[in-house]
């Protein structure tokens, strides 16, 4: 059996905040081996595990698959088992170049790889990687404001793209736009942008109480079939769904009272709720309905592995925990509007063990290895929890369209 792998992933955003793709992460649990102290078998091991096992689709859906490559992945030819139109090439800040590496790079790029400079410094040396390379990545940690000023104008000429990587504050956010960086990555585009004061419109307001009343546990089959009907949009993509392929039924269900009977009551809450979350998400739409739903999926599966009792409730906190973002305004002013089962609501505020559940979930994310616990759950089992959470998002994204 082989030893357990830990894979994350951090977004990368454009200048319009649209998803433009991952970086993979690793982390083995085996404290004797580490990206540090073995770079070349942790990149070997993330190349393997995250295409074949995994797979791209899964991990990073329609974005660019960030992989950083060591100087022998390179030399070895091991980054050619990736396909060219779905990874960018990081290539480590602590490799040594020489004419050989700068050959094998320009045989890479001349293939159709996409080359990026990780944590750049401009050093003579790394000259010709730059006029190779697509991408530059810059640690916004490592330089003044000044010095950081100096590296973008002697890039300028070059016609790379800059990534501006750890950005921890909104105003540093700014200023990197400022300066003409094309990609963003950081905790601070992490965080919901919460906008404070700002009113619920009617529309979405409407949609949250039907969200409400979907997800009461006292609603009834008869209750939920006239809370259906109100939305024709909802009402169709229940019957499409409940008409798919993944049912398998012998004759087509037109009646919406029939697909909750045949669903069951807890399985088309928790679809109704996905669908109408997915009608109000307007930014990033791929990407925050996939993280929605593996937050949903990974909380569920905390609590199952834990042997604890209604897991529905669970699922919940970790679906509805995307709508800081959605509805850019904190979590403690949207749930007056959301009469929710008290674990619910208190889960969404970081409080009893749905809170415990959405902690885990969202240090993971956040490659906040040192924080990702939940109960006496080992390491590993939450990073395969992880893994299959993403699988499970990406399926279900598919089967709603």
């Amino acid at each position: 059996m082989s030893r357990p792998l830990l894979i994350g992933r951090q977004p990368i955003f454009d200048r319009q905040q649209r998803l433009f793709g991952y970086e993979l992460l690793f982390r083995d649990p085996d404290p004797g081996l580490s990206p540090e102290t073995d770079g070349d078998r942790a990149s070997e091991r993330l190349l393997v595990d995250a295409v074949l096992e995994y797979g791209l689709d899964a991990l990073c859906g329609d974005g660019y698959a960030f992989v950083n490559v060591t100087r022998d992945n390179v030399l070895s030819n091991a980054v050619r088992a990736l396909p060219k139109e779905r990874v960018v090439l990081e290539i480590l800040e602590d490799v040594t170049v020489d004419a050989e590496l700068v050959a094998a790079v320009r045989d890479l790029a001349a293939a159709g790889y996409t080359i990026a400079l990780d944590d750049f410094v401009f050093e003579p040396a790394w000259e010709p990687l730059v006029r190779l390379a697509r991408i530059v990545k810059v640690d916004l940690l490592a330089h003044t404001a000044g010095e950081l000023e100096t590296l973008v104008r002697r890039l300028r000429p070059y016609g790379v793209r800059l990534l501006a990587e750890k950005v921890e504050t909104e105003a540093v956010l700014q200023r990197c736009h400022q300066l003409g960086f094309h990609y963003f990555q950081g905790y601070h585009l992490q965080k919901p942008q919460l906008v404070r004061g700002k009113r619920i419109d009617a529309g979405r307001l409407a949609q949250l109480r039907l969200l409400a009343a979907i997800n009461d546990p006292k609603v009834t089959v008869e209750n939920l079939a006239a809370i259906v009907r109100t939305d024709p949009g909802l009402s169709f993509k229940l019957l499409k769904f409940i008409n798919s392929a993944r049912f398998a039924l012998p004759g087509r269900v037109d009646s919406i009272e029939r697909a909750i009977v045949l669903l069951g009551l807890a399985e088309l809450k928790r679809w109704a709720t996905l669908l109408m979350l997915s009608e109000a998400i307007t930014e990033s739409p791929g990407h925050t309905l996939r993280l929605s739903l593996c937050r949903a999926r990974m909380c569920e599966r905390l609590a199952e592995t834990a042997n604890m009792a209604d897991t529905a409730s669970f699922f919940l906190v970790g679906l509805l925990s995307i709508l800081e973002s959605v509805l850019q305004k904190p979590m403690a002013d949207i749930l007056p509007h959301l009469p929710l089962a008290k674990p619910v609501a208190e889960g969404l505020l970081g409080r009893g063990p749905g809170g415990e559940a959405l902690g885990c979930v969202l240090a993971y994310e956040n490659w906040k290895m040192d924080a990702v616990r939940f109960r006496d759950l080992p390491l590993p089992v939450l990073g395969e929890l992880y893994l299959e959470s993403l699988r499970w998002a990406a399926a279900a994204v598919a089967e709603m369209h």
